[in-house]
């Protein structure tokens, strides 16, 4: 699938997507308690994603730990959005001058800078929840390209696919 038509894809699935019980459960069972209160600040959106994504990397055999949780938490601080603020963001992130703008996140564009700013963020959080360095490490470092190791390219495949 193209990046276009993957991105399309993803925001059609994610209008009105909310975590079901068992996604909750699912979280609750790979989380500690901490981290638990963080996953669940997220919005029901990103909850869903991110239960999903690591649902997707369990199903591949990466039972690691670190990088299910990390895939829990990877976005908790993108916090609501609007349907139309996330589509921009996807679109607009390409462009040098948009993605600069959104980055320092002011006026209108703060939702988009949350989005631009999300893995530092949320890197930032899961450490003051008391996450452990590597989930850490691969939240902040998700959106990094070429990922510089196995367990981020197996994180970002799931960020991907789900």
């Amino acid at each position: 699938m193209t990046s276009a038509r993957l991105r399309v894809w993803q925001v059609r699935r994610a209008i009105g997507s909310r975590p079901t019980a068992d996604d909750i459960a699912f979280a609750e069972l790979h989380l500690p308690p901490l981290l638990r209160t963080l996953f669940s600040a997220a919005s029901p959106r990103d909850q869903r994603h991110s239960v999903a994504a690591a649902r997707w990397l369990i199903s591949q055999g990466q039972k690691d730990r670190d990088l299910v949780q990390a895939a829990l938490l990877h976005d908790c601080s993108k916090g609501r959005q609007s349907v139309p603020e996330r589509v921009a963001f996807v679109l607009l992130d390409r462009d040098p001058i948009t993605a600069l703008l959104a980055r320092q996140g002011r006026g209108p564009l703060a939702a988009l800078g949350r989005s631009a700013r999300h893995a530092e963020e949320s890197a930032e959080l899961a450490r003051r929840a008391g996450a452990g360095e590597e989930v850490v490490r691969l939240i902040r470092l998700h959106h990094v390209a070429p990922p510089p190791d196995e367990r981020l390219a197996w994180l970002q495949r799931a960020d991907d696919v789900e």
